[in-house]
């Protein structure tokens, strides 16, 4: 890994990192403070408090796009979390960042636990009996088959221990040459698992959104049905992709995803509009529509208090709120500003009722404007911020 990595408490001293970091996230953190939202329905407002960014990990000097950037985070048992980034460049493969916080994300350090290749964490599913399903990125062809991957994970039990590694088998049903699952899985009710993939169909260059799920508890996983196609987010320029699931407590399951940009990828350039399908017998059939924000790698995410949270960026990082499901949506918190260095990945959980951690990356980011004398260098750093949500009549 090119540069030196640092891993801080929240609540360090300011000296122990670089001041102007510490000047520039506390500027961020006054820009936003504490912001009612208007009811979105009914008599339902919420009160928004948000905290003083704090740096998670970071180099000592600028490493330019694809490192310390686009972060994962999801919970373990225990109320352990994981957060991933990318460590060696916006590259196919696994992340090769792993920390781990046991304490809410207060504090963090090197988690060092691998499926096969070194650092090659990915994904997670809680299962209903409290263990969980986590799985690497890499997909692996099985026997030759155009239609069957494998995947390398392991179970972590509800006491937090790590078990052997297995394979996960995956059947398409489709032939694939290349994709990717989400992060982010879901249990239902009856004991099925279920993940979002993306990648291109046969011979098609756009990629097409597929949910999978499995009846033995993770062993393996088939294609339930096609959320989305190319045809469905003509405005994008590489189809529906980066899906991020959720499941209301009406049953229903809601799909945000990423459908590229307006022009050719550009790391300054912006996103096109994102696209919501929505089903409501299970994941067997999806009714799609437009979503008016732009976005990479949406992350939808159900407070305890019946609030949901989509959490983008491309441009900025930010969050959204639904108090009705998804039914309508206000956008109101921004993490960053929208011309900030950063690749608009955000990661979200809820550390404990109404209060969600959520983590973005700043590349090649110095205070200049603010520094009396002369600035430290730019660096590249992983940022987290509490966030409390309370719903108010």
């Amino acid at each position: 890994m090119t540069g030196a990595q640092k891993t801080v408490p929240h609540g360090l001293c300011p000296a122990a990192i670089p001041a102007g970091v510490v000047l520039l996230l506390g500027v961020l953190a006054l820009m936003v403070g504490c912001v009612h939202l208007r009811p979105t329905s009914g008599s339902t407002r919420l009160e928004i408090r948000v905290g003083r960014p704090f740096v998670i990990a970071g180099s000592s000097r600028p490493l330019g796009w694809g490192r310390y950037s686009h972060p994962v985070l999801w919970r373990l048992p225990s109320r352990c979390l994981v957060l991933l980034y990318n460590a060696h460049g916006d590259l196919p493969g696994s992340p090769g960042g792993q920390l781990l916080s046991c304490d809410g994300g207060i504090s963090w350090q090197e988690l060092q636990v691998s499926l096969g290749r070194e650092r090659d964490l990915w994904g997670c599913i809680a299962r209903p009996d409290g263990s969980c399903l986590v799985y690497s990125r890499e997909m692996r062809k099985s026997g030759g088959e155009q239609d069957r991957f494998l995947v390398a994970a392991c179970t972590v039990s509800p006491s937090g221990e790590w078990g052997p590694r297995q394979d996960i088998e995956i059947q398409f049903g489709v032939p694939l040459d290349r994709g990717e699952l989400s992060p982010y899985g879901l249990s239902v009710p009856n004991g099925r698992l279920l993940v979002p993939f993306y990648g291109p169909v046969g011979r098609e260059e756009k990629y097409t959104v597929l949910l999978l799920a499995s009846d033995d508890g993770g062993r393996h996983f088939r294609t339930l049905s096609v959320v989305a196609r190319p045809g469905d987010a003509p405005w994008g320029t590489h189809g529906p992709a980066e899906p991020s699931l959720v499941r209301l407590p009406d049953g229903r399951l809601l799909c945000m995803m990423r459908t590229g940009s307006y022009a050719s990828y550009s790391e300054t350039g912006g996103s096109a509009k994102m696209l919501l399908a929505e089903s409501t017998d299970g994941g067997r059939t999806w009714k799609k529509r437009f979503f008016p924000w732009p976005g990479v790698r949406p992350r939808l995410l159900l407070m305890s208090n019946g609030v949901l949270v989509c959490a983008f960026g491309r441009p900025g990082n930010n969050l959204m709120f639904s108090t009705n499901y998804g039914r309508t949506w206000r956008r109101e918190i921004r993490l960053t500003p929208a011309d900030a260095r950063s690749t608009g990945y955000v990661g979200l959980a809820e550390v404990e009722p109404g209060k969600l951690l959520a983590v973005y990356d700043l590349y090649n980011t110095s205070p200049r404007r603010f520094w009396l004398w002369e600035p430290p260098q730019e660096r590249n750093v992983i940022c987290g911020v509490f966030v409390t949500v309370q719903r108010r009549r």
